[in-house]
């Protein structure tokens, strides 16, 4: 749950700034397969969170989610 409350708090922070291209660099694979709908949400508790991140995503023209290990 914290990898989606960090990435939110992130993502609500870049639009404040009226940034329209970003690049997300995120140490958990597993979000990033999620956002990208390779895997998917089945613990309840995330999906809410799941669900927010995507439409805060949406406020941007491009968006890159890249794994660093």
């Amino acid at each position: 749950m914290a990898e989606y409350q960090t990435l939110i708090l992130r993502l609500e922070m870049v639009i404040n700034i009226k940034i329209s291209h970003l690049k997300v660099f995120r140490d958990s694979q597993l979000v990033i397969r999620r956002l990208f709908s390779l895997y998917e949400v089945k613990k309840p508790k995330f999906i809410s969170y799941h669900k927010y991140a995507l439409k805060l995503m949406t406020s941007f023209d491009y968006v890159t989610l890249e794994h660093v290990p």
